[in-house]
């Protein structure tokens, strides 16, 4: 399940980044997306050692099953 979970995280950092570059007066969103990803990556790295890519969802998609996502 921890790569589910990062699969999660991952798409939440990319939601607040987003909201965070609409939002000009918005403190601590990109800091927040920032640590949601770097959690992301180390449950794939868990999961895949060999893992060098982790910019797009396609990453974490092979590990996750198709209804769960």
């Amino acid at each position: 399940m921890p790569v589910e979970h990062a699969r999660g995280l991952f798409k939440l950092s990319e939601a607040l980044i987003q909201n965070s570059s609409s939002i000009e007066n918005e403190d601590g969103g990109e800091d927040e997306a920032q640590d949601l990803r770097d959690e992301a990556e180390v449950y794939l790295l868990r999961r895949d050692e060999g893992a060098t890519e982790f910019g797009n969802e396609d990453v974490y998609d092979k590990w996750v099953p198709i209804f769960w996502r």
